[in-house]
């Protein structure tokens, strides 16, 4: 993920308007809505017989987000709380 310098940096060489320039969820929110019409996305077909499909899976694992559940005192009560692996 990119660190606040350079997402300021996006936001200011591609004159994208951001309401607040101190939160980092703002400017990649800012940036995403004026890029998410352009998005050109394909799908690939990956041999997972292949020997570097396992590592192709762990590099992308870090970019997935994980989701856990956890069950308070309460027994009707369960959270879920969700995190990135980086």
């Amino acid at each position: 993920m990119k660190k606040n310098s350079d997402l300021k940096k996006i936001i200011k060489d591609d004159s994208i308007e951001c309401d607040n320039l101190t939160i980092n969820s703002l400017f990649r929110e800012a940036i995403w809505n004026k890029y998410k019409d352009d998005l050109q996305l394909s799908e690939y077909e990956v041999d997972v017989t292949n020997e570097d499909a396992k590592r192709i899976w762990e590099k992308l694992q870090m970019y997935l987000l994980v989701y856990s559940l956890f069950q308070s005192v309460r027994k009707k009560v369960i959270r879920i709380v969700k995190y990135r692996t980086l």
